[in-house]
């Protein structure tokens, strides 16, 4: 997909039609269809047949003898793959700058900005426990000590961390169990 707006259209197509969507080729001749089913594309004739590929779609016109200016222009359209920027200005492919706009500013709706250039997308089931605040404390120029954990936290990948004066006490988010309790000695 040349852009992420674009992938969300894609996917709100193929739910709405489920797993069906009609492709407009304009490349294709009178009677001729492009359909997306899952993840593949296939070509259908005038009187049904499938082609997996282009190559294939032109050999059949050649034998129902379609005239060349036809079939040049069937296998003129070369896949699209995914590209760099540049290549995809080059095809004529690439968003307008008002569409990058625009996602640009839904996704800065999701995003929030933390010390050191860095980036947390919001919107996820565990927003609610995490406070990026206290996690990103400007005091310490937004660094994250790492420390190795104990084995038990495998079993719990979401974790509450509670703190009170000289301790904390460590549950799991979603069952509320207890995990460990850690003093804080000064």
């Amino acid at each position: 997909m040349p852009s992420k707006a674009a992938m969300y259209r894609h996917i709100a197509n193929l739910k709405n039609s489920g797993g069906v969507v009609y492709l407009e080729d304009e490349t294709l001749p009178s009677g001729w269809r492009c359909q997306m089913i899952e993840s593949s594309i296939f070509f259908f004739s005038p009187v049904g047949q499938r082609f997996k590929t282009r190559w294939m779609m032109a050999e059949q016109m050649k034998r129902e003898e379609y005239n060349q200016e036809a079939i040049d222009l069937v296998l003129t359209v070369k896949s699209r793959r995914p590209a760099p920027k540049s290549v995809l200005v080059s095809r004529g492919e690439y968003e307008s700058e008002e569409e990058e706009e625009q996602e640009q500013e839904e996704d800065d709706e999701d995003l929030k900005t933390l010390p050191n250039g860095l980036k947390f997308r919001t919107g996820g089931p565990y927003d609610t426990h995490l406070d990026i605040d206290k996690i990103f404390d400007p005091t310490n120029g937004g660094i994250i000590d790492m420390v190795m954990l104990p084995e038990i936290f495998l079993e719990h990948p979401v974790v509450s961390v509670k703190e009170s004066d000289n301790e904390m006490i460590i549950s799991d988010v979603h069952t509320g169990e207890f995990i460990a309790k850690k003093i804080i000695y000064d």
